[in-house]
């Protein structure tokens, strides 16, 4: 997908007597960054899933401003290849004051306007009882990388947010919260599932993830299972196919079970328990693959994405630096 280059956007700001000078000095960097913004289709394609045997075509939207506030992040681009029927989420070079990538995200949908956003254009997959497949090729993400897939509440979500595409996740990035189910954020070094209520930005979690010198992520399996190593049971510089169940015992989701499969080697694991301030979680879980959650793809980067992939306090941990600028494109 070629990109385009926008016209400068033009930005009225209104200035009061009461506006402060930091207020004044943040709009004037908003203006000329967005003045610089390279602008990307909204509506770069679809492609095809398969439901119950009948295939069909899901359109992609691309994001809109992924965290909004005093340091701009505006969206990187998404490509469709047809050919592989993949969504390509991508970061550019730019780099915000925080260390992190301007990156892309896509979310599935009946439809696409590039007129604009709307949450009713939102799928809502309906998975409870149900496995969702799919291929995924990791090997470009390295330490400080973060590729996602995952499930919001986006469909039913009616406040266009922050970020005016009607993004909703567990940790309001766009200031608005639901249910969020993260079936995969992960590189080649790390893999973490985890399950949000809307109130819980935290999760409960498993995989194999990072962690800092106070604790450790999830350790349901090792680097020997899970790396860039021809030895481990899934050697993530090449594809595998990912796999994820949601089943359910008088009507409520038991599990989250997860199965990554390359050639004839396999690698399962469960998150069997969700309890958040004394409430069990899958009931709300519940609700919303009942009702459909929207698919998400992701791809970003951090010098800071050691709860990902950092040796954690018992140093079994992955990664001992993460280097953003080392993220290829899918």
């Amino acid at each position: 997908t070629s990109q385009r280059k926008s016209p400068l956007r033009r930005v009225v700001v209104v200035l009061s007597e009461m506006a402060s000078k930091t207020e004044i000095l943040r709009q004037v960097v908003l203006f000329l960054f967005l003045s610089e913004v390279t602008a990307y289709p909204l509506c770069p394609g679809s492609v095809d899933v398969t439901v119950d045997g009948v295939v069909t075509s899901m359109a992609i939207t691309r994001n809109n401003h992924s965290s909004p506030g005093s340091d701009p992040y505006y969206s990187g681009p998404v490509e469709v290849d047809t050919d592989t029927n993949a969504v390509l989420p991508e970061m550019t070079n730019d780099m915000t004051s925080s260390g992190t990538r301007t990156s892309g995200r896509a979310y599935f949908g009946t439809s696409c306007s590039e007129n604009g956003y709307d949450n009713n254009q939102y799928a809502a997959m309906q998975l409870l009882d149900s496995t969702i497949s799919y291929m995924v090729n990791l090997s470009a993400a390295t330490c400080g990388c973060n590729a996602a897939f995952y499930l919001t509440s986006m469909h039913q979500n009616t406040d266009s947010s922050t970020c005016d595409d009607y993004y909703c996740d567990a940790n309001s990035v766009c200031g608005v919260a639901c249910t969020e189910i993260d079936i995969q954020e992960a590189n080649t070094e790390s893999w973490v599932t985890t399950a949000h209520m809307g109130s819980d930005p935290s999760g409960a979690a498993v995989g194999y993830g990072g962690g800092s010198d106070q604790w450790s992520g999830p350790r349901d399996f090792s680097s020997s299972d899970y790396g860039p190593d021809d030895k481990a049971t899934i050697n993530t510089l090449k594809p595998f196919k990912v796999s994820a169940s949601f089943p359910t015992t008088n009507g409520v989701v038991s599990s989250i079970d997860m199965v990554l499969q390359q050639d004839e080697a396999s690698l399962s694991f469960s998150l069997n328990s969700y309890s958040y301030q004394g409430v069990n979680g899958f009931n709300e879980l519940t609700t919303a693959l009942q009702q459909g959650m929207t698919p998400i793809v992701s791809y970003w980067s951090s010098n800071d994405m050691q709860w990902l992939d950092g040796t954690g306090s018992d140093g079994k941990g992955a990664c001992q630096q993460d280097v953003p600028a080392d993220c290829g494109n899918m």
